[in-house]
C-alpha cells in the first residue's frame, strides 16, 4: 500500500520484486481497508449481510455463494474464524490457570 510519502524507487524496487516471485503487483490507495484480498473480502461480507438484512436466509447465501464462486460461504467463513478464535481463547485460559496455579503452590 502506497502512500503520498512512497517514494517513486520503493514503489519500483517492490514491483520488481513481486514480479521476481512470480505474482502480480497490485497498488492499493492509502486509506484502503488492507491489502488486495483483505478489501475483496471487506465487501464480500458486507453484500452477504445487506442480502441477509434484505431477508435472504443464511443457508441460502452461502450455498450459492459455495456452488457459484468460493469453498465456502460468508456466514461459514465466519464461523469457522469463530470457532479457531474460541479454540485459541480456550487454550490461552488454560495455559493461564495453569500458571496460576503454579504460583500457590
Amino acid at each position: 500500500m502506497r502512500t503520498a510519502a512512497t517514494p517513486p524507487e520503493v514503489l519500483a524496487a517492490l514491483h520488481g520484486f513481486v514480479r521476481k516471485i512470480g505474482k502480480v503487483p497490485v497498488m492499493l490507495q492509502d486509506g484502503s481497508p488492507g491489502f488486495l484480498v483483505n478489501a475483496a473480502l471487506a465487501e464480500y461480507f458486507r453484500e452477504a449481510e445487506a442480502l441477509y438484512r434484505e431477508g435472504t436466509p443464511l443457508e441460502r447465501i452461502d450455498d450459492v455463494m459455495r456452488e457459484r464462486v468460493f469453498p465456502l460461504g460468508p456466514f461459514e467463513v465466519a464461523d469457522q474464524a469463530g470457532r479457531r478464535r474460541r479454540r485459541r481463547d480456550v487454550r490461552r485460559d488454560r495455559a493461564r490457570r495453569r500458571r496460576h496455579r503454579g504460583r500457590r503452590s
